[in-house]
């Protein structure tokens, strides 16, 4: 697929944008749409089901930029199932994670185990807590890093 296919459908989403309001936009998370989009265009040329989901949010999109004035709740549900279906897509089919993916693991994985060693080591759960979390959140950054470097997020 080329890239004005692309183009024009972020055109689209940048005048989506411009004409509501920022809560809204906020709500719809356009800056994830424009994410999704770059990664479905780069996969879509060897993937069907990137090429559909591509397909599938241009529909989309264009149903949100027709009834701009009235976008309801429910049309913001439907926004962030279709998202959450390119995403899923993009992680399990592309091996991508989202941002902030392994601060997210790690950081629970620390505390987990600063949990133990306050328990264990210091006999106090109040010094293992903040040692795991800094710990967690150290490696959970720099994985996260790592995987940006690599292009791996969406």
């Amino acid at each position: 697929m080329g890239n004005t296919r692309a183009d024009e459908l972020k055109l689209k989403l940048n005048e989506l944008s411009n004409s509501i309001e920022p809560k809204l936009s906020k709500q719809l998370d356009l800056e994830k749409c424009e994410r999704n989009i770059n990664r479905l265009a780069e996969f879509s040329s060897e993937c069907d089901a990137c090429l559909q989901n591509f397909s599938d949010f241009e529909n989309h999109l264009s149903q949100l930029l027709n009834q701009k004035e009235s976008i309801n709740k429910q049309d913001i549900k439907t926004h962030t199932k279709v998202i959450r279906q390119i995403e899923t897509h993009l992680t399990d089919q592309h091996d991508l994670v989202s941002s902030g993916h392994y601060t997210g693991i790690y950081m629970s994985i620390g505390l987990s185990i600063g949990l133990l060693f306050g328990l264990v080591i210091f006999d106090n759960i109040g010094f293992g807590l903040p040692i795991g979390l800094a710990i967690g959140l150290a490696i959970g950054a720099g994985k996260d890093e790592e995987a940006k470097k690599k292009g791996k997020v969406i």
